[in-house]
This record gives structure tokens, C-alpha cells and sequence, in this order.
């Protein structure tokens, strides 16, 4: 048998630790991604650093619901002053390529600042819209 060799069994011992080490990082590696989107977005939440803003709207996507960015980015402000939602209606229906879901009355504004800026993100029925990762850097400083 197998375990009567010292040899046979070191082996086997080597494969099966070397097997575990492999799913370890594996494990890691996939599980890394959502570890810093949970450290940024503690850190924005914490102390509204525009950096750990930005790396969160990069990863957040059409159709995310309003409660798992609320999870992320914390309770934002609502907009609801007229004024504003009529400019943002005026200034979405002049870019239907950035803006393809357009605005309607129902929309909820949720706001979000960080360097100085306000960015508000669109909700219709309960999911965002009109969102484009890619208008975001990496990093806020990109920006000054």
C-alpha cells in the first residue's frame, strides 16, 4: 500500500497540499474584485473620498438596484427641486446616445458627492439608468 512508502506518500502529501494551495489562491484571486469594492465604498462612506467614489460608479451598471448602491455608496440625498429635474430632462433628451433612456417624471435623482462635485445617479423603478461607467477615471485626480 501507498502509506508504506515514505517516498509514495510524501508525494502524494506534496500533491494534495499543492492542490489546496491552488484552490487558496484561486479562491483569492476571484474573490479579490468585490474585497476592494467593499474597501472603497467603506472608505467613501467613511470619509466621502472622491478616489473610492469613483472606483465604485466604474464598477455599478444599468439595471443595478437602487438598494445595492445605497449598500455601497450609503443613503444620497434625493433630488426633487423642478428646476433641476426639468435641465436634467432638456439636457437628456439632447444626448440620446449617453442618455438612451432619457427622463421621465417618475425618475428619482440620488446624489453623491466627493471633490467638490455632486453626481447624480438615475432611477427608474427602482433601477439605474442612463449610467456609463466609462464617464468615470479610475481615480478622481484624473479629473484636476
Amino acid at each position: 500500500m501507498w502509506h508504506d512508502h515514505p517516498r509514495l506518500r510524501k508525494r502524494i502529501l506534496l500533491a494534495v497540499l499543492g492542490m489546496v494551495l491552488v484552490g487558496i489562491v484561486a479562491i483569492l484571486v476571484l474573490r479579490a474584485p468585490a474585497i476592494v469594492l467593499a474597501a472603497r465604498a467603506a472608505d467613501y462612506r467613511e470619509t466621502g473620498n472622491a478616489d473610492s467614489l469613483w472606483v465604485v460608479l466604474k464598477t455599478l451598471r444599468n439595471g443595478d438596484r437602487v438598494e445595492k448602491v445605497e449598500q455601497l455608496l450609503g443613503n444620497g440625498p434625493r433630488n426633487h427641486d423642478p428646476k433641476y429635474r426639468q435641465v436634467c430632462a432638456m439636457v437628456l433628451a439632447a444626448d440620446p446616445v449617453n442618455a438612451p433612456a432619457g427622463f421621465q417624471e417618475s425618475d428619482e435623482l440620488v446624489g453623491y458627492r466627493g471633490g467638490g462635485m455632486s453626481i447624480f445617479l438615475q432611477f427608474r423603478d427602482g433601477k439605474l439608468v442612463n449610467h456609463n461607467p466609462n464617464d468615470y477615471p479610475m481615480e478622481f485626480n484624473a479629473l484636476q
